[in-house]
């Protein structure tokens, strides 16, 4: 994976993560809950690609 391309996902996940913590949050739902954990672990993997990276394109 390229540098560009872990970057995106991990904004996409990211953003995943806080759109089901939010949900977690107003409806008390687990499944959310769950989402939002699950969206972390990937972003925060993704984000270790896209340190670890070497080149932009």
């Amino acid at each position: 994976m390229n540098r560009k391309t872990a970057g995106w996902l991990t904004v996409l996940f990211l953003g995943g993560a806080a759109a089901f913590s939010f949900a977690a949050m107003f409806r008390g739902d687990l499944k959310a809950l769950a989402g939002s954990v699950v969206c972390l672990i990937l972003g925060f993997l993704t984000l270790k690609q896209y340190l670890s990276s070497q080149s932009l394109s």
